[in-house]
């Protein structure tokens, strides 16, 4: 035989006002959680933006400081004319600067034929002897330079090394130069060819590890890419283009936008990322040239505060949760007790036994029906007392 359970209105009432607590802080619980994520996330975002905008101001600086050398460099030239003695001190520069590459100055007769080089052959720098000295007027860092007003620093592109002996390693490269004024006449231009992979890495390695770094020219290829085989693929025969890996970037490349933050899922090989560029200044002022710089942190990384948030909140919701049932389960009984109450009373009365005090002095409707009760048992006993007398008085009268 089953046993059927006897769903009595204090449970009932206890349930009900439980779970109206725990669905309460359910609902609490996840519009803070998402509320917050989405402000959590648009700021570890902005962090994101204002360190790559830091590291844009840092390169510029970078930049700057090789645009003064190179300058003061000019200007050593324009009052020292022992070719040795210039040697020396475009020797002391490369020992200085361990980014640069070679530091030259070009006359402008004989086609633009070098006077004085020096390189550097790895920890070593090596003047270029009268027979290595090359014609250079063709180049851009020449004519263009002998254009400039004395002071006025030119600033090439980034590109591939495939200057100078047919030894010379095809690295990343990029050059600035000066024009070199004597009595107020150009002699030529000091040229200064920077190594762009130690001059990028000065900014770069102080990034946490799971950064990553990204360079592009104002047409939009790669200088810099973690995937090293993504960078300078012009000089492959190839584009590979900033704005065709990350299209909202294509708004830094056109001019409409000077910053950008977008976020990319994951693949098999990779995880989801998000991704902030800036459009940095580049060269002479008025030029309009630029650079985009970026960078990426792994989403996860991003995410991280949003996941503890989380943790919190599952927490509190939790003790909330378990605060509401408790007192669900008072309030279930401090309503229910006094029904309780009233329900032993009518079964005494139904048995004749006598029962507890019933609940008359609430103000609500449990003291109303409580006093009702107590009034209709009362005229019941008026009512009984009255008819056992009637038949007391009818025994009496039948005796006679």
């Amino acid at each position: 035989m089953k046993t059927r359970v006897k769903w009595g209105i204090a449970l009932r009432l206890g349930l009900l006002l439980a779970s109206f607590s725990v669905f309460a802080a359910i609902l609490a619980g996840y519009y803070t959680f998402d509320s917050s994520r989405e402000r959590l996330q648009g700021r570890a975002e902005q962090a994101l933006l204002a360190t790559t905008h830091v590291l844009a101001r840092h390169m510029q600086a970078g930049f700057g400081t090789v645009a003064r050398d190179t300058a003061f460099l000019a200007s050593v030239a324009a009052s020292e004319q022992d070719k040795s003695a210039l040697a020396d001190v475009f020797k002391a520069s490369l020992v200085t600067h361990p980014s640069y590459l070679q530091i030259r100055f070009i006359g402008v007769q004989d086609f633009g034929l070098e006077q004085v080089r020096i390189d550097r052959k790895g920890d070593a720098w090596i003047r270029a002897s009268e027979d290595e000295l090359q014609e250079k007027a063709h180049f851009p860092f020449v004519f263009e330079t002998l254009a400039l007003a004395p002071g006025e620093v030119y600033v090439s592109e980034f590109g591939i090394n495939h200057e100078g002996a047919a030894d010379a390693e095809p690295i990343p490269v990029f050059s600035m130069a000066s024009p070199v004024v004597r009595g107020g006449q150009v002699r030529g231009v000091v040229v200064l060819r920077v190594a762009a992979q130690p001059f990028l890495r000065d900014f770069n390695t102080a990034l946490p590890v799971p950064y990553g770094f990204y360079l592009s020219n104002r047409w939009g290829d790669f200088l810099v890419h973690p995937d090293a085989d993504q960078s300078f693929g012009f000089d492959r025969g190839q584009r590979i283009l900033i704005q065709e890996s990350f299209a909202p970037v294509a708004a830094l490349i056109d001019g409409r936008q000077q910053e950008v933050v977008l976020s990319q899922p994951g693949t098999d090989d990779e995880e989801a990322r998000v991704y902030s560029f800036v459009r940095m200044p580049y060269g002479r002022e008025g030029e309009g040239r630029f650079m985009v710089v970026g960078l990426s942190q792994p989403l996860a990384a991003v995410q991280g505060e949003v996941v503890s948030l989380g943790n919190s909140i599952l927490k509190i919701l939790l003790v909330l949760s378990a605060v509401g049932v408790v007192l669900a389960a008072l309030v279930s009984r401090a309503v229910t007790q006094p029904l309780k109450a009233i329900v032993q009373a009518t079964q005494a009365v139904t048995l004749g036994r006598a029962h507890a005090t019933l609940p008359v002095h609430r103000d609500d409707e449990v003291g109303e029906l409580a006093r009702s009760f107590q009034d209709m048992e009362q005229q019941i006993h008026r009512q009984m007392t009255e008819l056992n007398a009637s038949r007391g008085l009818y025994a009496v009268l039948c005796g006679t």
